[in-house]
């Protein structure tokens, strides 16, 4: 393996409604791990589901052109498919004022730790990511959020992973939809995420199959 730096971007930044843009280091960035630290309130354990809700987009740029562009189930789904984990959890526990951590990896590779593929040294102020966040409800208090790089920088990558959101404009609509995928670069997946899931005494889905050509 490659020599490391993992590097402090936010540290236990106070969760809350607001939208801001942080620098990433110059060197090359095998991933990003992002954190949320909280306590349970009245012995109610916080769900991954809220927690991933606090965070509404997680958007990185290279000289303003997007790298990457996902909401928080997304990263999750994509932390599955790659890594086998949707996030890692700390302490989850229906204790009053339980600590509880949950962490997501946002990967510019396939595989964590590879000099080969990974996103290339940049200059100061060129690489930022912008996170859109939200206050956490009654469930989970005194959050924080926190950022790390881990930075391989000996590495000379020949590519790296590019992650973007495509929405349907009228999800709920009946019938076929055709989505234009992007054109230019090697396609790794397609991760298709329900935006709702049937609820008591029903088995209705809102995406019955998807076919790629």
């Amino acid at each position: 393996m490659a020599e490391f730096i993992r590097s402090t971007i936010i540290d236990a930044h106070t969760m809350a409604t607001e939208v801001f843009t942080e620098d990433l280091p110059i060197n090359p960035i095998s991933h990003l791990v992002l954190t949320i630290e909280g306590t349970n309130e009245e012995a109610t354990e916080v769900t991954i589901a809220q927690i991933l809700a606090f965070i509404n987009l997680i958007t990185v740029r290279h000289t303003g052109i997007q790298v990457i562009n996902l909401q928080s189930e997304d990263l999750a789904l994509l932390n599955l498919y790659l890594f086998g984990s949707g996030g890692i959890a700390l302490a989850p526990d229906a204790t009053d004022t339980q600590h509880m951590a949950y962490s997501l990896i946002i990967p510019f590779g396939r595989k964590l730790w590879d000099p080969e593929e990974c996103f290339p040294a940049t200059r100061k102020g060129e690489f930022q990511i912008t996170l859109d966040t939200v206050v956490p409800d009654t469930t989970f208090v005194n959050a924080v959020l926190s950022l790390s790089a881990i930075q391989l920088p000996e590495a000379t990558p020949a590519r790296h992973l590019v992650s973007t959101l495509f929405s349907i404009t009228d999800p709920g609509a009946a019938g076929e939809q055709d989505i234009d995928l992007p054109i230019g670069n090697d396609i790794l997946a397609v991760l298709i995420r329900l935006a709702a899931f049937p609820g008591a005494a029903e088995f209705l889905f809102g995406l019955k199959k998807s076919i790629i050509y």
